[in-house]
C-alpha cells in the first residue's frame, strides 16, 4: 500500500483529480511551490557525485551535447509549435519558460532503467544545470524582454531552485546522509511535484473547463515535441552508428525538461495560466518515458 502511495503512476493522476476538485482552494499551496521544488532539486541532485567536477573535458563535451539536444533541438521545435498554436501571451510565456528550464533530473534514473549510459547522463544533467544559469535568463530576455519577468527576480528563483539546492546536496553527500534518503527520494520528489500540479490544475480549473481548446492545444504540443524529436534522434543516431546506451541517453536528454521547475517559475513570477503548458506537457513526458521503456524492453526480448 505504501509503495502504491509513493508511486508516480498513482500520485500524478491523483494530484490532477484533487486539483480539479479543489479549484481555487488549491491556491493554498502557492507560497510553498518554490521551497518544495528546491527540496526536490536538493534531494534529486544527490544522485550526481561531486567527482563530476574532476572530469573537466568530459563535462564540457556533455554540457555541449545538453545545449544542442535539450535547448537547441527540443527548444526550437517546442517554440515553433507554441508560437503557431498558442492563442494568448500567458500560454506563450509558459512555453518559453518551459524551454528555458534545465533538463529533467529524471534523465539519470530513467537512463538507468533503460540501460543507457549513466556516466553521460550524470555529466549531461549537471552540465545542463550549469548552463541553465546563463541560458534561462538569456532565453527569457530574448523572447520576452525584461518587462514580463525582471532579470533580478528570475536570477533569485534560479538561486532558489538550482544554486542553493545543489549546495545543500553537496552537504548531504559530504555527511553521508544520502543513503538514508535513498528509500524516500522517489516519494519526496513525487509528492512535492504533485502539490505543484494540484495547485496549477486547481487555479486553472475554470480555464480547463470553459476553454477546452487551451487544454487540447497544450497537450498537442506536449505530445508532438517529445515523440517527434525522440524519433528523429533515434533514427539519426542509429545511422551514425552511435552505441545503443549513448543513443538512449541522448533521446532522454533531447526530450525531457524539468517541467516542475518551469511550472514553479511561471506560477510564482507570471501567473497560474502561464503554468498550464509545463503541467500539461509533463503528462506526455511521463507517457513518453513509459513508451520508451516498453519499446526498448520489447527490443531486448525480440
Amino acid at each position: 500500500m505504501l509503495r502504491i502511495l509513493g508511486s508516480r503512476n498513482f500520485v500524478f493522476p491523483f494530484s490532477i483529480v484533487l486539483g480539479l476538485l479543489l479549484g481555487e482552494k488549491a491556491g493554498w499551496a502557492k507560497p510553498f511551490i518554490l521551497p518544495l521544488l528546491g527540496l526536490v532539486m536538493a534531494v534529486s541532485t544527490t544522485e550526481i557525485p561531486t567527482s563530476v567536477f574532476l572530469q573537466f573535458r568530459q563535462l564540457v563535451r556533455a554540457t555541449a551535447l545538453t545545449i544542442v539536444f535539450n535547448y537547441l533541438i527540443l527548444g526550437s521545435v517546442t517554440l515553433v509549435l507554441a508560437r503557431w498554436l498558442m492563442p494568448d501571451e500567458p500560454l506563450w510565456v509558459g512555453f518559453v519558460l518551459f524551454v528555458a528550464a534545465p533538463p529533467a533530473v529524471a534523465v539519470v534514473p530513467f537512463t538507468v532503467v533503460l540501460g543507457g549510459n549513466k556516466a553521460l547522463a550524470l555529466l549531461s544533467t549537471f552540465g545542463g544545470y550549469l548552463a541553465s544559469l546563463a541560458l534561462a535568463p538569456l532565453i527569457t530576455l530574448l523572447l520576452l524582454g525584461g518587462n514580463i519577468i525582471p532579470a533580478a527576480k528570475l536570477f533569485w528563483v534560479l538561486a532558489e531552485l538550482v544554486i542553493i539546492p545543489f549546495v545543500i546536496s553537496r552537504l548531504i553527500l559530504f555527511v553521508g546522509f544520502e543513503k538514508r534518503l535513498e528509500d524516500y527520494r522517489g516519494t519526496i520528489v513525487n509528492w512535492s511535484f504533485a502539490i505543484v500540479v494540484c495547485a496549477v490544475v486547481g487555479l486553472n480549473r475554470d480555464v480547463l473547463v470553459q476553454e477546452p481548446s487551451v487544454f487540447l492545444l497544450t497537450l498537442l504540443v506536449g505530445f508532438v515535441a517529445p515523440f517527434l524529436i525522440g524519433w528523429a534522434i533515434d533514427t539519426t543516431t542509429k545511422r551514425l552508428a552511435i552505441p545503443e546506451p549513448d543513443r538512449k541517453t541522448l533521446i532522454l536528454m533531447g526530450t525531457l525538461k524539468n517541467s516542475g521547475f518551469s511550472a514553479a517559475v511561471a506560477l510564482s513570477l507570471v501567473g497560474a495560466r502561464a503554468a498550464i503548458p509545463s503541467t500539461m506537457t509533463s503528462i506526455f513526458l511521463t507517457l513518453y518515458f513509459l513508451f520508451l521503456d516498453f519499446r526498448f524492453r520489447k527490443g531486448t526480448h525480440a
